[in-house]
């Protein structure tokens, strides 16, 4: 009898989970990172009813208008986290009268003649998927998921797109096991060249680069593409 797992098929990989991980939240936090949402966990497809993890994912939701509601200046939110503070100084005019007014290129870049107020954020901060799994859009299917699953609320969802091989070498076994099992020096081409190759592939989902940043931008009401 054999009892090997079958061979995900590409419908399989359309039809990903996003297994999100636990997280505790502190009814009493008076910090200004309370505002910012980690969603950190696991791309996941079902084989044989049993789900096999493809790759990872780690987004940031940042509440802008609950903070500057509760007296909080967002540059503070921002800055309380290392992973977001480069965003705040990238999109946000300081010297607006909320702190949290987007800077006139990036309206232009992603909402064109249109002015909205909607400071909230979804960053994608990363996404991998582990190298037997590349080649089959499960990347692009799992983003499409958090967009739809995370950005009510939301006005813009921000990325910096990066080719994870020229990514500093890591000083702990966890990241030196986490590049081993990416593979990441494998990657045979240039930096422009990937990074290029980056772009035009989260293109794909109708992100824009925004003027004068290394960010890339789409707008939370944009109809998303199908994948299939």
């Amino acid at each position: 009898m054999d009892l090997a797992i079958p061979s995900p098929s590409l419908e399989d990989y359309l039809y990903c989970s996003l297994r999100i991980a636990e997280s505790e939240v502190f009814v009493g936090d008076i910090e200004p990172s309370r505002f910012i949402q980690n969603l950190d966990g696991r791309i996941e497809i079902s084989v044989s009813d049993d789900p096999l993890p493809i790759g990872l994912f780690s987004a940031m939701v940042v509440d802008v208008e609950s903070a500057i509601n509760e007296g909080v200046h967002p540059f503070d939110v921002f800055d309380s986290d290392s992973k977001t503070a480069p965003y705040y100084r990238a999109l946000f005019r300081a010297q607006s009268w909320s702190g949290a007014d987007f800077r006139k290129p990036v309206l232009q870049a992603i909402y064109g003649d249109d002015e909205p107020w909607r400071p909230n954020l979804l960053i994608l901060d990363r996404v991998t998927v582990f190298p037997e799994h590349r080649g089959r859009r499960a990347g692009l299917v799992a983003i499409r998921g958090l967009i739809e699953r995370f950005r009510m609320g939301i006005g813009l969802i921000v990325m910096t797109p990066f080719p994870l091989q020229f990514e500093a070498e890591p000083h702990t076994p966890g990241g030196w096991e986490e590049r081993s099992r990416l593979k990441l020096d494998e990657f045979g081409v240039g930096y422009d060249k990937a990074l290029a190759k980056l772009r035009s592939y989260y293109a794909t989902l109708g992100f824009r680069t925004i003027p004068r940043t290394r960010l890339m931008g789409l707008a939370a009401d944009h109809k998303l593409p199908t994948l299939d």
